[in-house]
């Protein structure tokens, strides 16, 4: 049973079965003989854990760094256009043209980056650390894709009432856009302790009854142990008075022929409860004294 959740799978998978000739020990080999007959008919197929996303994963943190950079490179530019654009005159034809290219490019590598960061976020193999790292980098992109989205065309291309509040309104805006994305990182971050959390005292209680269960188990086997010195107390007791009545009987002998003539009758273990039998019933008649005081030894 400890072994059934490990069969099976992508992998591959020896038993050894160990058993005992002992006949006390029939049941137990069996049972092993039975599992490891029932394992013998598992057939796996074994093959390597591949995945791309693992294997590019240093490629696509360059790549997010180049188009994080890209970003801020676009911050700047826009920055200046709007400087410009205050001066210059309104809806000119090439800054216009500029513009649209500009946003389109930043808007086709904010969505590369929110593509690759998805699939990335979806692998099974990350660890916690890298998970986080990931949804941090994903809230940034996914305020930036926003941004292009609600602001972008807005904030001096197709619309002239961005031009009129100047990079101050601009500037604020990323701010607010800035600390609510932080807002969404420590929440993720939250939910992941929470979770760990939540993790860690399932565990305790699993523990704690475990503990419980092994206390149990010893009292259990405390009691046991007392019945079984008992009884032996009981034994030795009934041994002194049965030399005291009969001084002339060879009791060690007798005892020993008894066990030989009933050991098959016998079953392996006496139960705990029940209080041993000490009589001849079983004696055979030869082992007895005769009738006329002669002793056996």
């Amino acid at each position: 049973r400890i072994l059934k959740d490990s069969l099976g799978g992508n992998a591959q998978t020896v038993m050894i079965a160990c058993v005992s000739p002992s006949s006390s020990d029939f049941d137990e080999s069996l049972n092993t003989l039975n599992y490891a007959n029932r394992a013998q008919n598992i057939q796996n197929k074994a093959v390597v854990n591949c995945r791309k996303e693992t294997e590019h994963i240093e490629e696509l943190h360059l790549q997010i760094k180049n188009l994080q950079k890209a970003l801020e490179q676009r911050q700047r530019s826009e920055t200046r256009i709007i400087h410009r654009s205050g001066s210059a005159k309104r809806g000119a034809p090439d800054a216009t043209a500029r513009l649209l290219a500009e946003c389109a490019h930043y808007r086709t590598c904010t969505d590369a980056a929110h593509r690759l960061l998805t699939e990335l976020q979806e692998d099974s193999n990350l660890t916690v650390e890298q998970i986080l790292r990931v949804k941090e980098w994903l809230c940034a992109v996914e305020s930036e894709r926003s941004e292009l989205t609600s602001a972008g065309l807005d904030s001096g291309i197709e619309s002239t009432s961005m031009e009129e509040q100047g990079p101050e309104a601009q500037g604020s805006k990323l701010a607010k856009a800035q600390v609510s994305t932080e807002k969404k990182c420590e929440s993720i971050k939250d939910e992941q302790v929470a979770k760990l959390q939540r993790q860690v005292e399932r565990l305790e209680e699993e523990n704690r009854d475990f503990l419980a269960a092994l206390e149990d188990a010893m009292e259990q086997y405390k009691l046991q142990s007392d019945k079984l010195q008992e009884q032996q107390d009981k034994i030795s007791e009934l041994h002194v008075r049965l030399e005291m009545a009969m001084p002339n009987l060879c009791v060690p002998g007798l005892l020993e022929n008894l066990h030989l003539v009933t050991a098959s009758q016998r079953p392996h273990t006496a139960p705990l409860d029940a209080a041993p039998s000490h009589g001849f019933g079983g004696v055979p008649s030869g082992l007895l004294p005769e009738q006329n005081g002669r002793a056996l030894c």
